[in-house]
């Protein structure tokens, strides 16, 4: 953890919002963030673990806050909405980070992506809670054009399959329907 005097106004500014949200709040925000899966928004218990989460979906860094703002002024949060009103007042016209940096784990950067969880990881959060036991699939950032093509591909190679399976399917039922239509002419 990072002192006071180098920890970003931004931290001590959602530090702030997370110390007047309860678990109610945090679990009710949670619940408006349709990008979290909803088996992923259920253990999300802190504000910290809510942080972490909409800044894997990048809906929350140093220059977006208007989406939490939003969600708190709909809740009537206010106190917590007022405090990120405020930073962005102040704040938003000073210089950004060159790199965004895992809301868990402080300091480190966000390197890769678990396409599983569908959200930006640092490499603690790749190696303690995004690994295999967790039936996590992690990719590097810098690999992720690529994969996406790749898996795009064979995602279209497995559904032009499924769709001849499936032609192939209807033409053996009209044969059978034909044939049970054949017999029961045959009966009469």
């Amino acid at each position: 953890m990072t002192s006071s005097s180098s920890t970003s106004p931004f931290r001590l500014t959602l530090l702030k919002v997370s110390e007047v949200l309860t678990e109610k709040n945090v679990q009710d925000l949670a619940f408006l963030c349709e990008d979290i899966s909803p088996a992923r928004r259920e253990l999300i218990t802190t504000a910290r673990e809510l942080f972490a989460a909409l800044q894997g979906h990048d809906l929350l860094n140093e220059r977006k806050v208007n989406v939490l703002i939003d969600w708190l002024d709909e809740l009537r949060l206010l106190k917590a909405s007022n405090l990120l009103k405020n930073y962005r007042k102040t704040h938003l016209t000073g210089h950004v980070k060159a790199q965004e940096t895992c809301f868990i784990h402080e300091d480190l950067p966000l390197k890769y992506f678990c396409v599983s969880c569908d959200s930006k990881i640092c490499p603690d959060c790749a190696f303690k809670s995004h690994n295999r036991d967790a039936d996590c699939d992690v990719i590097s950032l810098n690999e992720m054009s690529n994969e996406v093509s790749q898996r795009r591909e064979k995602l279209m190679k497995e559904l032009e399959m499924l769709k001849t399976g499936i032609a192939s399917t209807e033409q053996l039922w009209e044969g059978k329907k034909e044939h049970l239509a054949r017999c029961r002419e045959n009966i009469s």
